[in-house]
């Protein structure tokens, strides 16, 4: 594939990705931080540009750049994530038909909540 081609799909990618994260600010149910950093990893290869543009944003900067800088996240911002995500693939989970989408959700879950309970660190909050 050539270069160009690859970097104005992943930036499209990140585009869509920035739009979910910016409806989940306000649309309760619907996550923001994962898209969020889903735009992050297609506009850094996508476009430096855009990504330099995006780093500035005042969403980034709330919902991501502690994420980013240190690879934590508060106690309630990882239940608070967890437990829509838990309520969306619970709902899917029962409205699907097939075991084997059932069987992959449930593997899905195991590694989310292995992820964020385990190997993510939880940052404390700093003392005024």
């Amino acid at each position: 594939m050539p270069r160009k081609l690859y970097q104005i799909m992943n930036t499209g990618i990140g585009f869509g990705f920035f739009g979910l994260g910016v409806v989940g600010v306000f649309v309760p149910g619907l996550p923001t931080t994962p898209f969020l950093i889903l735009a992050s990893y297609f506009f850094l290869r996508g476009s430096r540009r855009v990504d330099k543009w995006f780093k500035g944003t005042k969403i980034y900067q709330k919902y991501l750049q502690a994420y980013i800088e240190t690879k934590s996240m508060y106690m309630k911002t990882k239940i608070r994530i967890l437990i829509m995500a838990t309520t969306m693939m619970t709902i899917s989970f029962i409205i699907t038909p097939y075991i084997w989408v059932r069987v992959i959700m449930v593997v899905a879950a195991v590694i989310l909540y292995y992820y964020f309970l385990v190997k993510m660190k939880t940052r404390l909050r700093e003392s005024a």
